[in-house]
């Protein structure tokens, strides 16, 4: 039995977090001369230290790890003859220690939609790979900050389309009704990710019998409880969905169950007055008409011109001064409304901070590269696994900054409101994505040529997703400046610009998504470029 300051290979041991499906689990430190790391080590249980599963399960992880809603893993090793599956650490603790902070459910709605759109995002994730998580649950789920990040991997499957097994899988409070009979598909995710946002927007089970035997009668062939009375019929009606006994009537996809999931949040809150010359449809629904509508046209911009950066040898591509169209109206609502902004000229970066350039940064400051990815450091990929802080010290040491909100879509999307930073329409060819195909890592920067933005950046759509200086507010368009503006004051999270490699959503690739992420996390699909703001010398 290990104790605190126990030492596994170079990890010391700080605290016990506690205990997933295979094992227990420890905060631990890798303190090097330089920099001293946090971690969460995994133990498995001496009575199933069963290197077959043990490997399968690291595996598994491997394959999940890159979205900011997935928690990633860093090693499995043997130190000694003690097997360790190390992961990064989420200090917020678990999402059933956040429902239990408040009194057992989430604080508000908006608060449990938000929650579950994050985990749903990972699910997309996950599922994209043709994994099925099979135990997804509160404890489970562990929060940086506010950001949902989904763990232990222990019973999870790789899966074609249904995978049948002989044995109980999961935590039976969350299991499906089709897993009693050992069947199980991304379907069974669904579920239990409806089970979590019952028990977020009701603080109890939909199925609350404590037996095995009465649960498994109620699982089959009885409805859930009914909902309280007091939550808003639209939320209801993507529960009742998710709940469904046959698997192939619940939401087709875990995207699906999001888009549902955030449409239900926006018709709750929009309460819109109309006046006369507002438009009214058959159903006495207000229609806004679109904000492009009422805008001037807007003309072209110039031919792209370029310069390098001497501090990182970085090819830089000339933005230049003027209004463009910010935002969209048929988006999320954090993308509302369209709102014109003038943006001074500035340089950006024509790709992403590659591993060479990073390379360089930390031979020159004394700091150290994390832990590779999974598919290893090469010197022309992105360098990932950096957070929003590590982002910031790298531009210091350029003489540059991170791009605003602002600045990083003009670069990407022009001054034509183009969706995508190749033009209006999607088109997978373009950029690195998962939409439709199952990819492993990020591409080398700059291969997709044909995907470049009207001023000549590469990579703003999939590759990786990029940090942005301003802190993240969801309304804060409706107050921004007109001219230059920097974010707001103060928050919790950073926003995240671009879409990744591991995404499968179109949506994740536009120009005017925006995902938030709280400023301490590191993965495997979120990286970075810079800018500068000096006038253009041509």
């Amino acid at each position: 039995m290990y104790r605190a300051n126990d030492q596994i290979g170079p990890y010391t041991l700080v605290r016990r977090l506690g205990q997933g499906a295979s094992g227990l689990v420890w905060l631990a430190e890798r303190r090097g001369s330089l920099l001293t790391t946090e971690v969460a080590l995994k133990v498995p249980f001496d009575d199933e230290a069963n290197l077959e599963s043990i490997n399968r399960e690291a595996q598994v992880w491997r394959a999940a790890t890159g979205h900011p809603n997935v928690l990633p893993v860093i090693e499995a090793d043997s130190y000694d003859g003690q097997v360790i599956i190390v992961s990064e650490y989420a200090s917020g603790g678990t999402l059933k220690d956040w429902l239990e902070r408040n009194g057992g459910q989430a604080p508000t709605f908006e608060s449990a939609v938000r929650m579950m759109a994050g985990i749903l995002s990972g699910l997309e994730h996950l599922h994209a790979k043709g994994l099925v998580h099979c135990d997804l649950k509160p404890s489970n789920v562990l929060l940086q900050g506010e950001t949902p990040r989904i763990t232990d991997f222990g019973v999870s499957r790789v899966l074609k389309a249904t995978v049948h097994t002989k044995h109980l899988s999961g935590t039976p409070a969350y299991m499906p009704p089709e897993a009693i009979d050992g069947h199980l598909s991304r379907f069974s995710d669904l579920w239990a990710a409806g089970i979590m946002l019952y028990v977020m927007v009701s603080g109890r089970l939909p199925f609350p019998q404590q037996s095995m035997g009465p649960l498994m009668l109620a699982l089959k062939e009885q409805d859930p409880d009914p909902l309280p009375a007091a939550i808003p019929t639209d939320l209801k009606r993507v529960i009742s969905r998710a709940l469904q006994k046959d698997p192939h009537r619940r939401f087709e996809s875990a995207g699906e169950m999001r888009q549902a999931l955030i449409s239900a949040a926006l018709h709750v809150s929009d309460v819109i007055e109309a006046d006369e010359s507002d438009q009214i449809d058959r159903t006495g629904t207000v229609v806004l008409p679109r904000l492009e509508t009422l805008l001037p046209p807007i003309v072209p911009q110039l031919a792209p011109s370029t310069r390098v950066n001497e501090k990182d040898g970085a090819e830089m591509v000339w933005v230049p001064a003027g209004e463009f169209l910010m935002g969209g109206d048929d988006g999320e609502r954090r993308e509302k409304p369209s709102h014109r902004v003038f943006l001074d000229g500035f340089w950006i970066y024509k790709v992403p901070v590659t591993v060479a350039q990073y390379r360089l940064f930390c031979a020159q400051t004394g700091r150290a590269l994390r832990h590779a990815p999974p598919w290893g450091w090469q010197e022309e990929h992105p360098i990932v696994n950096v957070s929003w802080e590590y982002a910031c010290a790298y531009a210091l040491w350029a003489r540059a900054q991170l791009p605003t909100e602002a600045e990083w879509e003009k670069a990407a999307r022009g001054v034509d409101a183009r969706p995508f930073p190749w033009g209006g329409e999607w088109d997978r060819s373009k950029c690195c994505n998962s939409v439709g195909v199952r990819r492993s890592s990020v591409s080398t920067v700059g291969t997709f040529c044909e995907g470049a933005s009207p001023y000549g950046a590469l990579d703003m759509a999939g590759n990786v997703w990029e940090w942005t200086a301003d802190w993240y507010e969801e309304t804060y368009y409706a107050f921004s400046p007109a001219d230059n503006p920097t974010g707001p004051f103060f928050g919790t999270h950073r926003v995240l610009r671009g879409g990744s490699w591991g995404n499968d959503l179109v949506h994740d690739y536009r120009t005017t998504t925006r995902v938030v992420c709280e400023p301490v996390v590191r993965g495997g699909s979120i990286g970075f470029r810079c800018v500068v703001r000096e006038d253009n010398p041509g």
